[in-house]
């Protein structure tokens, strides 16, 4: 008898949580205002690494063609050198 008690009252209990409807409001979240010096730093930063990538990107493109002419500088030393037979 017990067990038939317990069995009932668990079962009332499912039904009741699972029929169980939420009624609050859907809240969508609003994004928050940017703070304006946050915005001024993000701004200076974004700016400051687009300067670094363009100034890296010529830096590489002078470096290889330094690296071009000091190497054919090289290989005329070498046949002004060396004799040829």
């Amino acid at each position: 008898m017990k067990n038939l008690t317990a069995a009932t009252i668990a079962i009332t209990l499912v039904l009741l949580v699972h029929n169980y409807e939420v009624q609050a409001d859907e809240v969508t979240p609003q994004p928050k205002p940017i703070n304006p010096v946050v915005e001024t730093v993000t701004n200076f930063v974004q700016s400051e690494w687009t300067e670094i990538k363009e100034y890296q990107k010529s830096s590489w493109e002078q470096g290889k063609e330094q690296l071009a002419q000091n190497k054919q500088q090289i290989k005329n030393l070498f046949k002004k050198v060396l004799p040829t037979n």
